[in-house]
């Protein structure tokens, strides 16, 4: 099945100008096209939020939203609720995806009707990368295995970078709706 579902990536920035270009740069050129990207400069002092804004110049898929400094999770609110498509996703403006992340991505969740799905992992460190995948099967849950597989395993884990599910936000698209549903019962404070 080939998607021409929009898919709504939304970007906090906050004071990134040494890692923004190559974040917005690899979201640019996915090989699943259909995107906008939503850059929302949270009071940035570093020069960030111009750089926003020349890239919105330069890919009329760009939109920029500056605001106040709120934090992140008010960062990602707010850039949501300027998202139009039918999947978000979040990217941490210091963090940067693969060219076909999107691809595979979209075509899993049309594939299964997810409220979202998840991919694993690269962290490079200076001198090593290390490989990180989902500590659960690949799969489909619902209902019961929702508890039996992934809330149990959610906090099972000895420690932090090891977990069985892979806490970015990066590494996940989702039906806009379910996240927005969700999103907007995340306190403001939590950064």
């Amino acid at each position: 099945m080939k998607s021409h579902s929009l898919l709504s990536v939304v970007i906090s920035v906050y004071n990134v100008k040494d890692y923004l270009h190559r974040c917005v740069k690899s979201i640019c050129e996915q090989t699943y096209q259909n995107i906008e990207i939503i850059l929302v400069d949270d009071g940035s002092t570093d020069g960030s939020g111009k750089m926003c804004d020349v890239y919105a110049a330069q890919d009329p898929r760009i939109k920029v939203v500056h605001k106040q400094n709120g934090g992140l999770v008010s960062a990602r609110k707010t850039g949501l609720f300027y998202a139009v498509g039918k999947y978000a996703a979040y990217v941490d403006a210091d963090d940067w995806i693969e060219k076909g992340m999107y691809k595979e991505l979209v075509s899993m969740i049309d594939h299964t009707d997810a409220d979202f799905v998840s991919s694993g992992m690269i962290r490079e460190y200076e001198g090593h990368t290390v490989v990180q995948k989902e500590g659960i099967l690949p799969g489909i849950y619902e209902k019961e295995s929702i508890t039996d597989h992934m809330l149990k395993r959610m906090i099972e884990t000895e420690t932090f970078f090891k977990s069985n599910i892979i806490f970015s936000a990066w590494n996940k698209i989702y039906k806009r709706n379910f996240l927005m549903k969700w999103q907007n019962q995340v306190d403001n404070l939590i950064n």
